[in-house]
């Protein structure tokens, strides 16, 4: 049921050494240019989350609205829509 997570025992298999790094080695792995602060890069990354949030919430808006309105009925779609002429 857990996969392993119940078993007895399962504290043996947990790392009980310390790594061999630290974090002051990994901010040295990283470059320098990611820890530099940037107003215009962080008013676009702002702007992109903001539009992407209102983009999706509309359209789960528009979306719920013909699913719960009985729009997409056949009553609702004109004949000439459902039986085109060739």
């Amino acid at each position: 049921m857990a996969d392993g997570i119940l078993k007895e025992g399962r504290i043996d298999n947990l790392p009980l050494e310390k790594p061999k790094f630290n974090l002051v080695d990994i901010t040295k792995a990283i470059p320098k240019h990611c820890f530099e602060r940037s107003l215009s890069v962080s008013l676009i990354f702002d702007f992109q989350m903001v539009s992407n949030g209102y983009y999706y919430t509309t359209s789960i808006l528009v979306v719920s609205y013909f699913l719960w309105s009985g729009a997409l009925e056949s009553s609702y779609i004109p004949y000439y829509l459902l039986h085109p002429t060739p």
